[in-house]
């Protein structure tokens, strides 16, 4: 603890010095930022405050809640597919994120409060379980952010700004939006409502929402297995199952005085039934994923001077996963405690200690394959899940500091995390930013990055960590307000990668090289008509994934069990290395708003355990769209209609373990109310 202290007493004091050194303020507005046809935006998590994306020190995007309610995307993997180096994978339980090659990396943020999980690195609620409907923006760096975010910030980071009671009490004290809307063919209702209120002094928002529908591709003929304990024999195994009820709901609060404190509350619970195949056509099984989200948070500043400032925040998470599996409940839960106190210097100088404290009970680790056990040939094996609690500690100093030199911008950061239950770890961070013009924009940023371990690998005797250093460059064009051009171009070495199975355990350490580029433009050839298209491409080296896996286990004479292992090698998994949008938004008349968006993913391979082939699936085009007409009636209601898989192209996805069908042609209406 003493090294803790000691490290962030050191920093401060030298960013106090640095700091107090500097006799000129930038003269930039750092509170806001214009994109071409598009609101004024700013981005709040590159240095723990607001200020310009394109002098930020990261490769940063904004995305507004008019934009996305412009697409008609009602989910975050939605809308993330659409931003230049992501790829949301659809799976059978939702969608698996990718960012630049690198699956399962993403930090996401709620109002700055993490909502991932340690018991799994695959555990996301990026679908209906999180509502946009109470969104006011979507920030996104690309590239480590560990030095201000910490270890999980690993490659990338998205926030999810709520909206406050300002911001829909715009000219009265209070303001309400409501909304209904109807999904087919999935018969998916749903509803929402959203309450502001402001008195100048002090505002409230509340937002609650809630929808549920009926799942495609349910049905199992495994029903039973471990019965009270024991193997149910193969003869009373089968059967069917067909039920395939959805269910989600949260409810929001934010309540903020002046600018001394603010408190944010979120409780969410959610309900998802799908189904898992074997490479066997003829075993399919069913798992019912539930889980409850609790957090609340509180924020408050004290101003030192007119330009510094203390910030504390804290926070509790907690998270009650739960996973029916065939007739088996398996009921996981994660307490988090965090605190940190920040000391900032009109974004200059920027340093902080932090204290976070996590409980996991009853985190499943499967030691076997379970698609081996669910056959007829077994008639004497249980698969082997391990529940296993524990507790960790996370310690951490940081520091970002930024120096602006006329047309340059340089900054430079280093975070020291001490933990209990792994070695120390330190993250890096450095770049610089140069603006010759009003109209040119250039950045070269380099930083380093590590993952906490997850449930299974904190029951490995050796727990060295992943970790990861990138190189970005980027350069952004903008002659005038009808047309920008951005690229940027990305470099990830990798080592001890693991990727996580979630019935066969983990793979061994391995070393990746990611590389490639993200190209993106805008422009606007018409008043009412905005065009915009990214495309990007990644490739990578490095040796193949390898498992170990018990492929079979045998009775030995005296009665002991032993367990027989091989080794398979799998291609290592960056999603598809091309991934191009083109979209289209065209404001027909004043009220009328048509978007339109072609989507193309490259092709895709699935490897799943036990297999001696690794499958692929061709590329895909796909055409999604909608048609938003507003205040049908003076100042409203609103109506929208969204479509995905416009032409209901049929095609192929890789699952967990065998082929998918791709999700076909759907339509959701979606009405709304304002007061």
């Amino acid at each position: 603890m003493y090294k803790v202290l000691l490290t962030g007493f050191l920093i401060m004091l030298v960013g106090f010095c640095t700091a107090s050194g500097r006799t000129k303020l930038p003269d930039t507005d750092d509170t806001m930022l214009m994109f071409v046809g598009e609101d004024l935006k700013v981005l709040s998590i590159a240095s723990r405050r607001e200020e310009q994306a394109n002098q930020a020190p990261a490769v940063a995007r904004v995305i507004t809640h008019r934009e996305f309610q412009t697409y008609g995307y009602a989910t975050l993997a939605s809308v993330l597919g659409m931003s230049p180096g992501f790829y949301m994978a659809p799976k059978e339980w939702g969608h698996q994120p990718y960012i630049r090659g690198i699956s399962d990396s993403v930090l996401f943020l709620y109002d700055t409060v993490p909502f991932s999980s340690d018991i799994s690195k695959s555990l996301h609620f990026i679908d209906y379980e999180l509502s946009l409907t109470p969104i006011k923006r979507i920030e996104i760096i690309k590239g480590p952010g560990s030095v201000l975010w910490g270890p999980d910030a690993y490659a990338g980071i998205v926030n999810l700004v709520p909206l406050t009671g300002r911001d829909l009490a715009a000219s009265s004290p209070y303001g309400f939006e409501s909304g209904i809307m109807h999904r087919s063919p999935s018969r998916g209702d749903g509803a929402y409502l959203n309450w502001g209120y402001d008195t100048g002094d002090w505002d409230l928002f509340l937002a609650c929402s809630g929808r549920q529908g009926h799942e495609k591709q349910t049905q199992s003929n495994i029903i039973h297995f471990w019965g009270a304990g024991q193997l149910v024999p193969w003869s009373e195994r089968k059967g069917e199952d067909s039920s395939n009820r959805s269910e989600y709901g949260e409810i929001m609060a934010r309540f903020a005085y002046n600018d001394l404190f603010t408190i944010t509350g979120r409780t969410s619970h959610n309900q998802k039934p799908y189904t898992l195949a074997s490479d066997r056509d003829d075993l399919f099984w069913k798992v019912i994923r539930k889980s409850s989200l609790n957090f609340i948070k509180i924020d408050s500043e004290i101003k030192l001077e007119h330009d510094s400032a203390l910030r504390l925040s804290a926070h509790h998470i907690g998270l009650k996963p739960e996973e029916y599996v065939i007739d088996r409940n398996l009921k996981q839960e994660e307490n988090s405690y965090y605190g940190e106190l920040i000391y900032d210097r009109a974004g200059i100088f920027t340093a902080g200690f932090s204290l976070r404290k996590k409980n996991i009970r009853n985190a499943p680790s499967w030691d076997n394959y379970l698609p081996d056990y669910l056959g007829p040939d077994n008639e004497f094996f249980l698969p082997d899940v391990v529940e296993s609690n524990y507790q960790s500690r996370l310690y951490s100093v940081f520091c970002q500091y930024n120096h602006h030199l006329n047309a340059f911008h340089f900054w430079g950061g280093v975070r020291s995390d001490f933990h209990d239950e792994y070695k120390d770890h330190i993250s890096l961070s450095a770049g610089l930013t140069w603006s010759p013009s009003l109209a040119w924009n250039f950045k070269i940023i380099g930083g380093t990055a590590y993952r906490t371990p997850f449930a299974k690998q904190l029951q490995e005797e050796e727990k060295e960590l992943e970790n990861i250093s990138n190189i970005s460059f980027e350069a952004d064009w903008s002659p005038g307000e009808s047309f920008r051009i951005n690229f940027c171009g990305f470099y990830n070495s990798i080592d001890d990668h693991i990727k996580e199975d979630p019935y066969a355990g983990l793979s061994e350490p391995n070393q990746q090289k990611i590389y490639g580029g993200e190209l993106e433009v805008q422009i606007s050839p018409m008043e009412d008509l905005l065009l915009f298209t990214n495309l990007t491409i990644i490739a990578n080296h490095g040796r193949e994934e390898r498992y170990k896996y018990n492929d079979y286990d045998f009775i030995r004479p005296d009665g002991t069990i032993m367990q027989h292992y091989i080794y398979l090698d799998y291609p290592y998994d960056t999603g598809p290395d091309t991934l191009f949008n083109f979209s289209a938004k065209w404001t027909l008349i004043e009220k009328l708003v048509v978007f339109a968006r072609l989507s193309y993913a490259g092709s895709k391979e699935l490897s799943f355990p036990r297999g001696t082939e690794v499958y692929s699936t061709p590329g895909i085009w796909l055409v999604d769209g909608s048609i938003t007409l507003k205040d049908i009636i003076k100042q409203g209601p609103d109506i929208q209609l969204s479509i995905e898989n416009l032409f209901d192209r049929e095609y192929e996805i890789p699952g967990t373990y065998h082929i998918l069908a791709g999700p076909r042609f759907a339509i959701t209406a979606l009405l709304k109310f304002y007061w």
